[in-house]
């Protein structure tokens, strides 16, 4: 399943869930009367769509964490942002271990550095954010303006 696919039959599956406790409030509010039209209205006007703000945020700060190659790998032929540790010893004995990333593709079977097309490696990799006018970014800034986000 590719990563896209993923997310979406994740953010689908929140949908229903959120749903499903939609129905169970409509059901509980219909033998109290303390929960009232008003009351069952806000949750599709102010609860359902907080709740569908905060999933997407979740899912976004995840996607935004370096990924162990252990984990998950990016889809093939995809640009990613990777990076491992890189160890090195000075010829007086003393070591440094620096962290390096670079744009990179997984092939399925190794990772090659996108500039020099060189064979390179990987400990954790992210996706690449969205372009500066991409819808994805254009719906974060009218969330922000909102104040949906921080």
């Amino acid at each position: 399943m590719s990563e896209a696919s993923r997310e979406e039959t994740v953010a689908q599956q929140a949908k229903e869930a959120v749903g499903k406790m939609v129905a169970e409030l409509y059901r509980i509010g219909e033998s109290r009367t303390s929960l009232d039209a008003t009351h069952l209205a806000m949750l599709d006007d102010t609860i359902l769509p907080n709740f569908l703000a905060a999933y997407d945020a979740g899912a976004k700060a995840s996607q935004e964490r370096w990924i162990p190659v252990e984990e998950r790998l990016p889809e093939v032929g995809k640009e990613v942002i990777a990076g491992a540790f890189i160890e090195a010893t000075f010829s007086d004995g003393r070591k440094t271990r620096n962290w390096q990333q670079v744009l990179q593709i997984w092939t399925g079977e190794k990772w090659i550095d996108s500039d020099s097309g060189e064979e390179d490696g990987a400990t954790h990799w992210q996706p690449l954010p969205a372009a500066p006018g991409s819808p994805s970014t254009q719906t974060a800034q009218k969330n922000e303006q909102k104040g949906g986000g921080n």
